[in-house]
């Protein structure tokens, strides 16, 4: 019974990590970026190196954003960043491995 019960703390112990808010990329080169995806509200952003879980490429989308101004600011800072080069850090505050729903971007030298 006790084997039974660690076997099943362990898994939830995982799932829990797996879906934890985080950062998916740092310090990544920005190598493109869309204005829309699918006409939605809505924008992609490509980068490199290409070895996170999303495999260069991770999607913004408003309706995760929580107001349009965060979800405006992370489209400027997407462009800063492939215009400038600049090294760029995405987070996301529900699940870390979804590569659909990112809401924010840092910029660092």
């Amino acid at each position: 019974m006790h084997k039974y019960f660690l076997a099943i703390s362990l898994l939830f112990s995982i799932e829990a990590q797996a879906s934890a808010p985080g950062w998916m990329i740092t310090g990544a080169t920005v190598t493109g970026v869309t204005s829309t995806s699918n006409n939605q509200d809505a924008f992609w952003l490509w980068y490199e190196p290409a070895d996170s879980v999303c495999n260069g490429k991770i999607k913004f989308q408003k309706s995760f954003s929580g107001t349009d101004d965060t979800f405006d600011r992370s489209f400027t800072l997407a462009t800063t960043a492939l215009a400038s080069g600049l090294k760029a850090s995405v987070y996301n505050y529900t699940d870390v491995t979804d590569c659909f729903a990112a809401v924010a971007i840092e910029l660092k030298k």
